[in-house]
């Protein structure tokens, strides 16, 4: 039994060590576009609409494949539909926390196709929402509503991109997709949003952990 834990602490502790000794970090900035739409059982005739997407990431290599992704990123979603044949229009703006796990493969010494998945939480920061009422249609009246959607939204994410890395830097290329999870309307309206999301941005490498000699990057 004892000659059995220690093979099993042995082969724990080497794969820690050989994880430790490949550990990266990387901090930097992307942004880009979100194509997204309102979906739902209650949702009809609804159109897409397209907004920035952007903000900071931290990335924290475990091992050369293998990445955890944190982003803090502002994003807008909106669009029109239709809801018991009155029609909204509607922009809300989120503060959103995406946490990501990536999968790598090296091609070469500086290319790394990725794909990844993960999820994200949004905190809504604003809202304009304006309803055109089926008794006012003909006139084209707006009326202004507010507090139509709920103030956190949920998404589950997957996609893939590209990693371009030199000593200092690394360059990446993403193309994300983000699911709504839970339903955003604090009213009966039922709905969600979903959307294809194009980022490019750039990273700058703070620390490489190899074979336990830590390289410092500070002129960035």
């Amino acid at each position: 039994m004892k000659k059995r834990n220690l093979l099993l602490s042995t082969f724990f502790l080497t794969l820690i060590c050989s994880s430790y000794s490949q550990v990266s970090t990387s901090i930097g900035f992307k942004g880009g576009v979100n194509i997204n739409r309102f979906t739902g059982s209650n949702v009809s005739n609804a159109n897409a609409a397209t907004g920035p997407y952007g903000g900071g990431f931290i990335g924290v290599g475990l091992a050369e494949v293998v990445q955890l992704q944190f982003e803090t990123i502002y994003s807008t979603l909106g669009g029109e539909f239709a809801y018991d044949g009155d029609t909204y229009e509607t922009s809300l703006t989120y503060l959103e926390f995406p946490l990501m796990f990536k999968l790598r493969i090296p091609v070469g010494d500086h290319l790394m196709p990725y794909g990844f998945i993960g999820q994200s939480a949004g905190f809504k920061i604003a809202e304009d929402t304006k309803m055109q009422q089926k008794e006012t249609e003909e006139g084209g009246v707006l009326v202004s509503n507010k507090d139509i959607f709920k103030g956190v939204n949920l998404s589950t994410i997957f996609g893939i991109g590209l990693d371009v890395k030199t000593n200092q830097l690394i360059f990446n290329l993403d193309m994300r997709y983000s699911l709504g999870t839970i339903d955003m309307a604090s009213t009966d309206l039922n709905a969600k949003n979903s959307g294809l999301i194009f980022t490019a941005g750039i990273g700058f490498l703070l620390s490489n952990q190899n074979n336990g000699d830590i390289q410092q990057i500070n002129n960035f």
